[in-house]
């Protein structure tokens, strides 16, 4: 007896237990063996529930990583714009080419948080260097230190948010793992009353869902979607 591929989705595992279940149900010397498959039914709300949890914090992660990418870049323009003012717009000023000799664009042309927190760190170094005035240097770090925080925090939260979908992927194969593995006792205890009653194995079968229809659901929908270009 075949089992459910893993690349399935999970409502086609959801159709195919709650297909077993109700043909189970309908037999009387079969709705004994439904139980298990209900209850592993049931399991399915809490994968559901974590699933997209964990795909909202790592949406609400995403955001906040798009919205500090924009902060440090913003700041990173105020620092420039002060510099600017400070060198009385001398590009050529050594304080300026410290810190912006491959201009603006390099420091804010990317739109990757982790890039963009290593350029803002390095601007905060360069900001050490003796010819910058204490009081230039602090109010430019003052400024600084919360949004690389901020963007720091916001990185942290999107690693974290990754791995989670990672651990939720690990759940969800289990879960499926054991579907398959629920189904498979089903069939095996089916078979052992078909042999005790003179049931043919057309019998047993026809408690679950049909190989092609199930496998139809399963096809990719780009592949779907080549094959129906294809007959065009």
């Amino acid at each position: 007896m075949y089992n459910v591929n893993l690349t399935s989705s999970l409502t086609v595992y959801w159709e195919d237990l709650v297909f077993v279940e109700a043909s189970l149900l309908a037999v009387p010397e079969a709705a004994g063996l439904a139980g298990p498959v209900t209850a592993h039914l049931a399991a399915l709300e809490d994968v559901e529930g974590r699933d997209k949890q964990s795909m909202r914090e790592l949406v609400q992660a995403r955001a906040r990583a798009s919205v500090m990418d924009a902060a440090l870049d913003e700041g990173v323009r105020d620092v420039q714009s002060n510099l600017l003012n400070l060198v009385r717009q001398d590009r050529k000023d050594r304080r300026y080419e410290a810190m912006f000799k491959k201009g603006l664009s390099q420091a804010v042309g990317t739109s990757s948080l982790p890039k963009q927190i290593v350029e803002v760190e390095r601007i905060k170094k360069a900001l050490e260097l003796p010819f910058y005035g204490d009081a230039f240097r602090e109010e430019q770090t003052d400024f600084l230190e919360p949004l690389l925080e901020r963007g720091k925090q916001a990185l942290e939260a999107s690693e974290k948010a990754a791995q989670g979908r990672v651990v939720n992927r690990i759940q969800i194969d289990d879960w499926k793992a054991a579907a398959n593995a629920v189904r498979m006792d089903v069939y095996g205890k089916l078979m052992v009353i078909a042999a005790e009653q003179g049931k043919s194995k057309k019998w047993v079968r026809s408690f679950f869902p049909q190989q092609a229809a199930r496998k139809a659901k399963a096809k990719p929908k780009a592949e779907v979607e080549n094959s129906g270009k294809s007959e065009g």
